[in-house]
């Protein structure tokens, strides 16, 4: 018996599974998945390719003088974007509900508002992917 988590899963049926519209294939059969860091996994590298790539040397810089590691934002990123009010609104934490977690999350408030415009960006670098 072996078990796949869901992201393994999606990313099988999108490779075996083949369209009825042949126009549809193309977008059907990518999965791109954004992952920390893929190694040798496949799918598409935060750390390469959105800290590394799409982030500016201001930006990094930014997370460098507010203590933010990438790992960090991911970590936040997914708060933003996974919190139990998304389930709610179907949608990711505005701004002020972010600022407004409890600090058990363990960021101060200046790094939860760097941590908000980097997920902004995020969300446009997703978009143009």
């Amino acid at each position: 018996v072996s078990f796949l988590t869901y992201d393994d899963l999606m990313a099988l049926l999108a490779r075996r599974i083949t369209p009825i519209n042949e126009g549809d294939y193309r977008s059907f059969s990518t999965f791109n998945h954004v992952r920390f860091d893929c190694g040798v996994e496949g799918g598409i590298s935060f750390l390469d390719e959105f800290i590394g790539g799409y982030l500016n040397d201001n930006e990094r810089g930014r997370m460098a003088k507010y203590e933010i590691a990438p790992l960090t934002l991911w970590t936040g990123i997914i708060t933003i974007k996974s919190n139990a009010r998304c389930a709610i609104t179907k949608a990711p934490l505005t701004h002020e509900c972010y600022l407004g977690l409890g600090p058990s999350f363990g960021l101060r408030l200046e790094q939860r508002e760097v941590v908000y415009g980097l997920f902004l960006q995020y969300q446009e670098w997703i978009s143009q992917s």
